[in-house]
């Protein structure tokens, strides 16, 4: 992993020794549990729930038989797009 104190945006990506490379290559998408979730967002289990059904909030994903996941991308997508909504 490259040295933090190393990198600096530039216009919404980032330049690691003079390469400048998307945002996303930077910072891969971790896989996030229902208790991060919840914290991310300030939504009940039972509303983030309620919501993937309705299709308004993104998907989990089944990683085993008693596993959940979402991709944080698509969280902080949500997030933003809350965000820019209001």
């Amino acid at each position: 992993m490259a040295d933090r104190s190393m990198q600096c945006s530039v216009g919404g990506e980032q330049m690691l020794s003079g390469v400048v490379l998307p945002e996303e290559s930077v910072r891969p998408s971790r896989l996030l549990r229902l208790p991060d979730v919840i914290f991310r967002v300030g939504l009940k289990r039972s509303t983030i729930y309620r919501r993937m059904e309705a299709g308004t909030f993104p998907r989990s994903r089944s990683i085993s038989a008693k596993c959940a996941v979402w991709v944080e991308a698509e969280i902080d997508e949500w997030i933003h797009a809350v965000a820019r909504s209001t």
